[in-house]
Formats: structure tokens, C-alpha cells, sequence
């Protein structure tokens, strides 16, 4: 296989029952909306584009900090895919969150400030008296 690896794809499961949609700010992304793209169909993507790995990042604005689908998809193929997850670095559990997700088997965390769906960018991160539960860690 190649050593071409794609650094930034999304995925969105069809089945919204076990994977069920719930966008930051409850506003979904068009792209989302129009072209999900599902694991499987990721896989045959690759394979025509001659692509060895991926390293997806969680669709915050389908899923929210909700990284399950990205998840499963790195356990069902982990010799092609690694996982971003995203989560509220804000909330005073992001430590926990965060330790939650690497034991998935995530291994980046992506930090949403802004997007699509978000009038503007959240400038908080700059602060560090903004991360009371970081103190803590």
C-alpha cells in the first residue's frame, strides 16, 4: 500500500439511529447535509486515489463532541484509519473527556474554535484563566 495519507477527511454514518446527529450550535454544515460520506465509502476512495491511511477528524458540525462513529470506524480499520476527536475544551470534564477518547483508541484532538455553522471564532482559548479544570489535571 502507499504511503500517501489523507490528513483531514469527515465521515457521516447513514444510520442516525445508532449514530444520531447533533450539530454545534444545532446548526448542521451543508456539506454534511449534502455529501456524508460513510467510512466504507472512505475505504473505496482511498483505495481508487491510491491513499494508505487517513486520519479523520471528527465532523463536529454533524455529531457534535460526540466521536463515537469516527471511533468504531478507526477499530473496524485501524491499519487505514487514526481518529481526531473533538470535545468542549471549556467543560470542566474536557481532562476526562479527553483521556476517554485516547483509550478509544483517538489519537488527536482537534480544536474547534470556529466553523461553518458558528458566526464567530470563540477566542477564549486564549485566556488560560478560562480552563479551570485544566488547573486541576
Amino acid at each position: 500500500m502507499t504511503s500517501i495519507v489523507d490528513i483531514h477527511p469527515h465521515i457521516i454514518s447513514s444510520d442516525e439511529r445508532t449514530y444520531p446527529r447533533n450539530p454545534l450550535n444545532g446548526v448542521p454544515s451543508v456539506w454534511s447535509k449534502n455529501r456524508p460520506t460513510s467510512w466504507q465509502q472512505l475505504i473505496q476512495a482511498m483505495d481508487e486515489a491510491n491513499v494508505g491511511k487517513a486520519a479523520i477528524v471528527q465532523a463536529s458540525t454533524c455529531y457534535g463532541f460526540d466521536n463515537s462513529y469516527v471511533a468504531d470506524a478507526v477499530q473496524a480499520r485501524p491499519e487505514r484509519f487514526t481518529g481526531v476527536f473533538s470535545i468542549d475544551l471549556m467543560a470542566k470534564d474536557a481532562p476526562e473527556r479527553m483521556r476517554y477518547w485516547f483509550e478509544r483508541g483517538l489519537t488527536g484532538v482537534r480544536v474547534f474554535t470556529a466553523g461553518s455553522t458558528m458566526p464567530t471564532q470563540a477566542n477564549t482559548l486564549d485566556d488560560p484563566r478560562t480552563f479551570p479544570a485544566w488547573q486541576a489535571a
